[in-house]
């Protein structure tokens, strides 16, 4: 697309998708100096922090400083506006008892990825046997492209009824975060979001899903 946009001469801006790290292959690849074809590359990054923006300039030479523009995270910043307006407590009470949940239940979300989803599936299951007789709930985030798969991944772990799926469709991820009392995942890109919103996070290593990668 990039490409297509660039022979039309359209101007193409592309905005920041999840972390961005000194080897993320989709922005740190290097190009040539004396390379003089075309270049199916963005004439703008917007991104989220100073951090991501080093971390392109460092580790790869197909983007000028002038190409990566920060621009912050308009979303997260307007649902801290939301979380001060209307209080912590007060919204974390009104989504538990929006989604059914009681007050004192201990809630953990769990955020998953296509790439772990078998290993997170038994990592789960063995984390509720483990967990048997403990007063909680467990929810299932699933990734947006897990739209269509989550049934398939995670279909014997929902027959627990210690444990509940909820998409995009069901709740705002954010919302979702501030009603729990703590945040799982591998390798998502919410343990960032999970820190603004001042919400505990669990590094759910998986030693099954690092020897696959």
């Amino acid at each position: 697309m990039n490409l297509v946009a660039r022979r039309r001469g359209i101007p193409v801006v592309e905005l920041q998708h999840g972390v961005i790290n000194k080897t993320h292959m989709g922005y740190t690849y290097f190009i040539p100096q004396d390379y003089q074809g075309e270049r199916p590359i963005p004439d703008r990054i917007l991104i989220c922090g100073k951090a991501f923006k080093e971390a392109i300039l460092a580790s790869g030479s197909a983007f000028s400083p002038e190409n990566v523009v920060i621009t912050g995270f308009p979303r997260l910043s307007e649902f801290l506006k939301k979380l001060k307006s209307e209080g912590r407590d007060s919204l974390r009470e009104k989504i538990r008892h929006r989604l059914g949940f009681e007050q004192d239940t201990f809630l953990i979300t769990v955020a998953t990825q296509p790439t772990t989803s078998s290993c997170l599936s038994n990592f789960l299951k063995g984390a509720l046997q483990a967990l048997e007789g403990y007063d909680l709930t467990i929810c299932i985030k699933p990734h947006p492209s897990e739209a269509e798969t989550w049934k398939k991944s995670y279909g014997d772990t929902i027959q627990d009824p210690r444990v509940r799926i909820l998409t995009d469709r069901d709740i705002d991820l954010y919302e979702l975060l501030v009603a729990s009392d703590i945040h799982a995942t591998v390798c998502s890109t919410v343990f960032l979001e999970c820190f603004a919103l001042g919400v505990p996070v669990c590094d759910a290593t998986l030693l099954d899903w690092k020897k696959k990668v």
